[in-house]
């Protein structure tokens, strides 16, 4: 019997000795017993249990022990004697095999195991192959049916695979013992190949269970002696084979390398030839690297450590066996030479280094690493190994936590040279594709920082580097790259920069055909359709440069282009004139034959006049597409040739067949309506599309102008037969399509009036179907669509004097008066099927869709009368008084649909102050039901429309002048303020509108809180942004050639117009009562108030956040308090004076203020005290007690002193000085550092006045003084250079109170200098339109403080100390933090690298423990942190067993806190606290020596015990310790010397420092 199993066996062992020992029996008396158990069991299995006294499972346990004695009894003859007869052992195996589940599979395997230890070597032979055939035809039927089918029951697979370990264990261990040869084991399988094969396919099976077992239990065995079956060459190939199936999909890899880690000795052994049995020498496989390779860089954690465990393993193999591996030198990934070096190893170190340090989440502990890596690693590893192995640790650094280690690897990638990446087996393509595309869409790469990396620039480089790579690898990524952008979810900001870096890419190959055209039509609909205009249009340009570089024209036709070309949106990147426009058309002179645009341009027109052509036809072009497409060929100058010269005549040439077929169509009835719209739509889109960016004379668009005017009467004719044969819901498409061409037509200057009059007969027909009583329910619809297009030209210039035009302004006038006296809402519109049938399914939507649309439209007209001023808003109301039309509206926008809210606004627009007059509260309740409107849909671009129209409608002056509605007012304006943090271009619109709007200053006498809100907006925007902000201002920049639409602007980007407005309005503020203060008409009330609410916003900034930062929201509100303090200033009296001056120094006092915040404070205070003489008198007496209550702040009443001498008249200038110099020299000898640098500067400069002036009276008064302070002074030191940096900056040496007040310094300079985010900083050009040059200059005249620079605000004081940088140049300077994965492990089970392993172990319950080692029993603790910790402690130091009370603790939350998952890594035994006694008795039977961790009377101190090898460690209870019942059952008590007064120590820290001791010990052993 093995020794494995007798240790297992154990206690069974004993009682089989004791029932020996008890009963005096012998073999004989044994058979039988053992012959009774097994018929018993027979009987009860035939029996299906019904009539079981006694449970099979304890029979199954008799049995066991029986046979236990028997092989007990005759250990001396057991391999002799014929013990058991090969029928026995047959009953018994049947019964094994029969009976089990999973809680009895090992009780059964150890039957049958010490069954076949008492067979005869014959029978063990004959009952051996039985056996293993029955179990090889099991797992067949469980590889093809999933089923283990015996004797018409299903058994349990895994019970087989451990029936087969058993048989293939008590194999070997006869063939170790010599009783069986070599020659007998190889007739036990039958089919050797086919059994082996078996086991190859379990292996990889879904079930964990069933592959672990076969994997980690019988794979070992069979391919060791004496069995010598090649299953790990077949593993092997296996791999091989599933490997290129499963690259880069980590769901498939898992298994792949569960298999090579499992068997990591037998792929990779320590010995070659000659060395472990069954193995494969895979180092040589250059396959086995590239799977490496790409493990490591996987985004499982489990399989990168894997990876890592499996590379060091091979390398290891490789160092030790060196010249047995000469064939490892061909490894193109390896580069491995036979004369080994130590560099090439440190490499790999470092190397290792660097992915362990990846795995942390804390930047500062990686960025040393790193820094080792990119100074020396990287190259020498890339230039002595292969620079594919740098690959992993950049794809471990795009996928980092932190972006600043993802900004550093994208640094380290982009700067690489690709030349490196040419090796067939690193396919560089593959990895730009797929990992570096998807790291791409991050937007924190491209924030603009200051460390020199432009991400832009860098990916420019590596597309165009892709493109003198091997076509192999270029044309593969160049074909792809289509897909990949279409498969990711892309950022906006992150796809204009790979778009735009993308479009620099040139190639030669063309490499993009006729299958890239659906990718480039989904790219277009789906990737970017979410985008703002500015981006999607910026990405738009990228891709038609993209087209023109890389697509292959000689794989698509004209219709193929077209149909692209029609997908771009012309308003956004296509529009005719453009940049992108004009390398189209050069690049179409490039391949297009004029015989092929001619074909192309005849073959459309004939489908448009022939749709039965169209089934013919490989793809069917759009009108659009098709009108794009010829203007394309025109603009490239074709049909220019033979007698044709003239663009206009080529264009009149090419397209008569299409514009004759409109001619007279009212003349051909039986044309069919399709073809009339086919045709119309095309002239339409002619016009539409011929539009050009460019100013000179176009004759394409004139000639295209000049032949639609002559078809207008056609035109329109057209329209009149539609008008006449619309019928059904599903004609609405049609309407819409008529429509936008009709105001497309008026759009254009040259072709409105003879539309209008060619109209005439369309507008007449209108008119009548609109009178008419049938239920011409879409004729009315599109009547009535014509009317109001008819009335949206009353806002156009147009000649008025034109008869029918003014005819046609009365009818509609006319209409619309009668629609509104008769009740205008009552008037309903019924959508019916002509039939009188009910609608399907599919038009109920257009159904509903038409009937808010018809109310809408009556809307509008109303509108363009009223706008017109064709109706007066007295005479409306007049007509239908106020309450009856708010009805009307709120009744529209409630079930009219969204189009519905922007028309009844721009009515209520003109009607609302009348409105409000008559019915105040219904006029209030429509406006809330408006704002809720507006705001649901927050998320289109039809939000910022009823925006607009809610601020014009709401904010009017009429309005706003009535007392009554400022609560109202109030409200919604703060509303606006709210969502404007979020949303800025809200606040815009608003301030804008109050802007333009508000005539009178003096109404913000009531609305001051809006002005002041105005004044402070700007809302602190995130990281992504701000980046976001500058890559919309970035396309800007670019002008036209990315932004076609220059009003197009960042919503992000309209805090500094904001401002800008306010401040305007503000000084027209000031300007009001600086004329008041003159004249002393008036005390200046809106200055005061808009002061008082401004500081007052101060203070509740300072209430909310004590301390800010640096360019946080807190420091920018205050800063543009301030800034509108120093311009109110200009017209406070001076009680308002005094008290802002008391404000501003308690503020100085209490806060430290950031730079910018502290500048403008002390500005205004000296600009303050220089207005008013009166308040310099209290002034001295407010800064000393400044100084009492905080000396910290002296530095600031000093800087106020020094500017404040500079701003005073020459005659008061001598006193002021003499009175300062005695106030300051006493803080020269401050403690602060900063208040002492201050006082000295402002002491040497106030010095330099008196020598400038000659105060003689103050030169021999103060001389004493300063001489001291010089010569205290010019000792040198860190004191000097801080004191020199002080007095030269701009602040002292430049700045002047009176002669810099302008608005470039206030709002330039000041925040510029003061190291704010230059967001904050507001240009002069910003200001100019507005001429506020009467009240504060606009720049300054001297350019000395617009060229100075910021200066350091924290100067540093002497025992300041710079940090040196860390070295990384040599390993002996660079110390880090390193966590290191063992991985020269005997028991591979228990490493990490196997959490499936050791799951199905602990499911199966066979699952092995170390013979030795440290026991740590903790069955008396009962509280989880301890136990956790303790099982963490267990796991670091290798424990070999931890006992627990209970298995369930390792389930509780607090245990898991403390373990940080330890307890799946080592072997955990549960002994209850009442079976304690017995477990050690048995222990100590084993030869474990008992420790309890105890204080006693005759306790030894742990510094002296010297630990046995095999010791167990008993802990105590938390408050009762070790129990007194136990305490005798100890070898040896020890205790932790302690010198403190508690004498006790957690049960964690003890068991701890016992582990640490016993592991120190045998470490030195």
């Amino acid at each position: 019997m093995t020794e494995t199993l007798r240790d297992r066996l154990a206690v069974d062992i004993k009682y089989a000795n004791q029932y020996v020992k008890l009963y005096n029996v012998d073999e004989h008396h044994l058979s039988g017993k053992i012959k009774e158990q097994i018929d018993i069991l027979l009987v009860l299995d035939d029996s299906h249990g019904t009539s079981r006294l006694i449970p099979s499972s304890r029979r199954m346990e008799s049995l066991k022990l029986l046979l236990l004695s028997k092989l007990e009894l005759s250990q001396d003859v057991v391999l002799k004697s014929n013990l058991i007869p090969a029928n026995i052992f047959k009953l018994i195996s049947d019964v094994c095999l029969r009976n089990c589940d999973s809680s009895e599979s090992s009780e059964h395997c150890d039957i049958v195991e010490i069954s076949l230890w008492l067979l005869s070597e014959n029978d063990f032979l004959e009952s051996v192959v039985s056996l293993l055939k029955i179990c090889q035809e099991c797992l067949e039927n469980f590889l093809k049916f999933g089923k283990c089918l015996y004797k018409g029951s299903d058994l349990p697979a895994f019970h087989i695979l451990n029936l087969i370990e058993s048989i293939l264990i008590v194999i070997v261990e006869k063939h170790s013992a010599g009783t069986l040869t070599s020659s007998s084991v190889d007739h036990i399988l039958i089919d050797p190949l086919k059994f082996c094969n078996i086991f190859v396919e379990l292996v990889f099976d879904v079930d964990k269970i069933i592959s672990s077992l076969s994997l980690l239990k019988i794979v070992p065995l069979l391919s060791t002696s004496p069995f010598k079956l090649p299953v790990i060459e077949n593993l092997w190939s296996r791999i091989k084979g599933d490997w290129r199936g499963v690259r880069w999909e980590e769901s498939s890899s898992h298994k792949l390398f569960y298999v090579l880690c499992s068997l990591s000795n037998h792929f990779l052994p320590k010995e070659s030839g000659s060395g472990e049995k069954g193995s494969v020498m895979i180092v040589n496989d250059n396959t086995f690297w590239e799977i490496i390779l790409s493990g490591i860089g996987q985004n499982d954690s489990l399989i990168r450590k894997q990876s890592r465990f499996l590379l060091k393993k091979a390398l290891d193999v490789i160092f030790t066996q060196g010249c047995h591996c000469n064939d490892a030198s061909s490894i193109e990934l390896l580069n491995w030479h036979s004369n080994l070096s130590k560099d090439i190893l440190k490499l790999w170190s470092d190397y290792f280094l660097v992915l362990e340090a990846l795995e942390e989440k804390q930047t500062h502990v990686i960025e040393p690493v790193l820094n080792n890596y990119e100074n020396s690693t990287s190259s020498k590893f890339s230039a002595s190994i292969s620079a594919a192995w740098n690959l992993p640790v950049y794809l471990a650094m795009f996928n980092h936590d932190s972006n600043a280690i993802v900004r550093w690897g994208f640094r380290l990638f982009l700067s690489q040279n690709l030349e490196l990446y040419r090796l067939p087996s690193v396919n560089i393509a593959n990895f730009i594709h797929h990992p570096f595309l998807e790291a791409l869409n991050n937007n924190s790469l491209y924030q603009k920082t200051d460390d020199g990396f432009d991400v832009e620039i860098s990916l420019q480089k590596l597309f165009l580097s892709l493109g003198s790579m091997p076509k192999e690898i270029s044309n593969i990524f160049y074909s792809l790259i289509l897909s990949r952008l279409c498969s990711i979810n892309w950022g906006p900001v992150s796809l204009f920069y790979v778009m735009k870096s993308l479009s620099s890419v040139t190639s030669d190959d063309k490499p993009w055909d006729a299958s890239s055209f659906a990718t480039i039509k989904l790219f277009l609909k789906n990737t970017i359709h979410t985008h703002s205009p500015l981006i999607r249009g910026a990405v738009q340009s990228c891709l038609l440069k993209m087209m023109v570089s890389l697509f292959d024209p000689t794989n698509a036709s004209l219709p193929y282009l077209a149909d692209i070309f029609g997908v771009f949106c012309c308003n956004e990147a296509f529009k005719r004139g453009s940049e992108s426009w004009e390398l189209v058309v050069n690049w179409l002179k490039t391949f297009v034959m004029e015989e092929e645009a001619s074909n192309f341009i005849s073959h459309s027109q004939s489908l448009f006049i022939d749709p039965s052509a169209a089934k013919k036809s490989e793809i069917i072009v759009s009108t659009k597409a098709f009108a794009r497409m010829c203007l394309l060929l025109f603009d490239a100058s074709f049909f220019l040739a033979g007698e044709v010269t003239d663009q206009a005549k080529a264009f009149c040439h090419v397209m008569n067949p299409l514009f004759m077929y409109i001619v007279r169509i009212h003349c051909r009835p039986f044309v069919p309506i399709s073809v009339i719209d086919c045709n119309v739509l095309v002239i339409c889109n002619f016009v539409e599309e011929c539009s050009s960016m460019s100013s000179s004379n176009d004759v394409t668009r004139n000639t295209i102008l000049k032949v639609t005017c002559n078809l207008l009467e056609d035109i329109t004719s057209c329209y009149r037969r539609r008008l006449a044969s619309v019928e059904y819901v599903s004609d609405y498409d049609a309407i819409i399509s008529y429509m936008k061409g009709l105001y497309t037509l008026s759009n254009e200057e040259e072709l409105l009036s003879h539309l209008l009059r060619c109209s005439e007969g369309l507008v007449e027909d209108a008119f009548l179907i609109l009178e008419s009583r049938e239920d011409l329910t879409m004729a009315k619809y599109f009547s009535m669509n014509i009317i109001s297009w008819m009335a949206s030209l009353l806002l156009k210039e147009v000649s008025f004097s034109d008869r029918y035009f003014m005819h046609c302004k009365t009818k509609v006038s006319t209409y619309m008066k009668n629609y509104i006296c008769s009740e205008f809402m009552s008037k309903t519109f019924n959508v019916v099927a002509p039939d009188g049938s009910d609608f399907s399914q599919s038009h109920h939507l257009l159904r509903a869709l038409i009937k808010s649309d018809y109310l809408l439209l009556h809307w509008k007209v109303l509108h363009s009368l009223l706008e017109a001023h064709v109706f007066v808003k007295e005479e409306v109301i007049s007509w239908r008084k106020a309450d009856l039309l708010l009805s009307d509206a709120i009744e529209s926008v409630e079930t009219g649909g969204r189009e519905i809210l922007s028309p009844v606004m721009s009515v209520f627009q003109i009607l609302m102050p009348l409105a409000i007059k008559e019915s105040f509260n219904l006029a209030w309740d429509f406006c809330a039901l408006c704002w809720k409107n507006v705001f649901e849909y927050k998320k289109s671009d039809y939000f910022w429309v009823v925006i607009e129209k809610f601020i014009a409608m709401t904010f009017q002056e009429e309005i706003m002048l009535m007392t009554k509605c400022e609560r109202h007012i109030l409200k919604y304006a703060h509303d606006l303020y709210s969502h404007g943090q979020t949303i800025g271009r809200i606040y815009q619109l608003f301030i804008s509108h109050l802007s333009n709007t508000i005539s009178s200053p003096t109404l913000w006498k009531a609305y001051y809180t809006i002005l002041v809100d105005g004044l402070v907006f700007g809302p602190l925007l995130r990281k992504d942004q701000r980046i976001y902000k500058d890559t919309c201002e970035y396309i800007l920049s670019y002008g036209a050639k990315y932004c076609l639409n220059p009003s197009l602007t960042c919503e992000f980007s309209f805090s500094t117009s904001v401002r800008v407005k306010s401040v305007a309005l503000l000084i027209n503020i000031v300007k009001m009562e600086l004329q008041n203060l003159i004249s002393k008409s008036s005390s200046p009330k809106i200055a005061g108030e808009v002061t008082n609410h401004l500081w007052q916003n101060i203070l509740k900034t300072t209430k909310e956040n004590s301390r800010y930062y640096g360019n946080s929201h807190v420091h920018r509100l205050k800063q543009r308090a301030m800034q509108s303090l120093l311009l109110l200033e200009l017209c406070l009296n001076e009680e308002q004076c005094q008290h802002l001056m008391n404000l501003l120094c308690d503020s100085l006092q209490i806060e430290s203020h950031q730079p910018s915040v502290k500048y403008f404070q002390e500005w205004l205070l000296v600009r303050i005290l220089a207005h008013h003489p009166k308040l310099r008198q209290t002034m001295w007496d407010e800064f000393q007690k400044a100084g009492v209550k905080r000396p910290g702040c002296m530095s600031s009443f000093i800087s106020v002193i020094f500017h404040l001498s500079r701003a005073l008249p020459h005659e008061e200038l001598e006193k002021f000085i003499g009175k300062g110099i005695e106030f300051i020299h006493p803080w020269c000898m401050a403690q602060q550092f900063i208040v002492r640098l201050f006082a000295q500067v402002v002491l040497q400069k106030l010095w330099e006045t008196i020598l400038t002036k000659n105060f003689e009276k103050l030169l021999s008064r103060f001389k004493v003084v300063f001489d001291s302070v010089n010569s205290s002074l010019n000792q040198g030191g860190n004191t000097q250079r801080n004191l020199l940096k002080l007095k030269e900056s701009f602040y002292f040496e430049i700045f002047h109170p009176m002669d810099h007040f302008s608005l470039e310094t206030i709002f330039y300079d000041i925040p510029r200098l003061g190291n704010v985010s230059n967001d904050e900083w507001i240009p002069t050009s910003e200001f100019e339109c507005l001429e506020l040059h009467s009240v504060i200059q606009l720049k300054n005249e001297s350019e000395a403080l617009r060229q100075s620079n910021a200066g350091d605000w924290a100067v540093k004081s002497a025992a300041a100390c710079k940090i040196e940088s860390m070295p990384t140049d040599g390993d002996e300077t660079l110390n880090i933090q390193k966590k290191i994965m063992p991985w020269k492990i005997d028991d591979l089970e228990e490493a990490s690298l196997f959490p499936e392993a050791v799951e199905r172990g602990k499911q199966l319950g066979r699952r092995s423990r170390k013979s030795g080692g440290l026991v740590v029993v903790a069955s008396l603790v009962d509280r989880m942190p301890n136990l956790g910790g303790l099982c963490r402690t267990c796991e670091a130091f290798g424990v070999s067993e931890f006992v627990l009370g209970s298995l369930k603790y390792t389930e509780d939350p607090q245990f898991q806190n403390l373990s940080v998952s330890a307890e799946r890594w080592i072997s955990i035994s549960e002994v209850k606290p009442y079976m304690l006694g017995s477990y050690l008795a048995s222990m100590k039977e084993k030869g474990f020596s008992l420790v309890g961790a105890e204080q006693t009377s005759g306790s030894i101190k742990l510094d002296t015990f010297q630990f046995p090898e095999k010791t167990l460690l008993v802990l105590g209870n938390e408050k009762g310790g070790i129990p007194a019942d136990i305490l005798p059952l100890m070898d040896v008590c020890v205790e932790v010397p302690q010198e403190g007064l508690i004498r006790s120590l957690n049960v964690h820290v003890t068991g701890a420092i016992f582990i640490w001791e016993y592991v120190r010990q045998n470490n030195t052993r």
